[in-house]
């Protein structure tokens, strides 16, 4: 019996995780971004649906940290300026370092945040208007005849042990019957 796998052409719009525009975005709750000895932490992300404001809860740190009082944690709209102000100064007087420190690299978060944000959000629009690709004859004679097989809970069960997935037969099936 043929094993029918998805497949995803070159046209396959995909996310990348991990490190972009200088960020870590592994942990999209938790995104970091290190420069000039700070690290900058965006606690419970950012908004990707209200690109007109860009409310966060931020902390900025020392690093490497020498002191738990060496860090500074507020929630602000990076795009009003007066709170961005605010937030550089009393960052620099808890830190212990100058603005000239904390500003440029606060202001370079907020570039690579808004970069950040309108890609991932073109990404996912992408994502939704992109069109499964159209099976071939010959696949779809192979899908019609592995779907028409009277053992076929059995050959489902087969797959998902040889996948890994041992000791759990029903509600590997059943996961599968439900989201295939």
């Amino acid at each position: 019996m043929t094993k029918i796998t998805p497949k995803l052409d070159k046209n396959t719009p995909k996310l990348n995780t991990g490190f972009e525009y200088g960020m870590n975005v592994t942990n999209t709750d938790c995104i970091t971004f290190d420069k000039g000895g700070l690290q900058f932490s965006l606690m419970g992300g950012v908004n990707m649906k209200q690109l007109d404001r860009m409310r966060v809860t931020l902390k900025v740190a020392r690093n490497p940290l020498l002191s738990p009082l060496h860090s500074y944690r507020n929630t602000l709209d990076l795009y009003n300026d007066s709170q961005c102000e605010r937030y550089v100064r009393r960052a620099s007087e808890l830190l212990e370092v100058g603005t000239s420190l904390v500003n440029p690299a606060f202001y370079t978060l907020i570039d690579s945040l808004e970069k950040y944000r309108l890609d991932k959000k073109m990404a996912l629009a992408e994502m939704r208007n992109h069109k499964p690709k159209e099976m071939t004859a010959k696949e779809k004679k192979e899908a019609l005849q592995y779907l028409k097989n009277p053992e076929l809970l059995s050959v489902i069960s087969e797959e998902l042990e040889t996948i890994g997935l041992v000791g759990e037969k029903t509600n590997g099936l059943l996961l599968y019957l439900f989201i295939g």
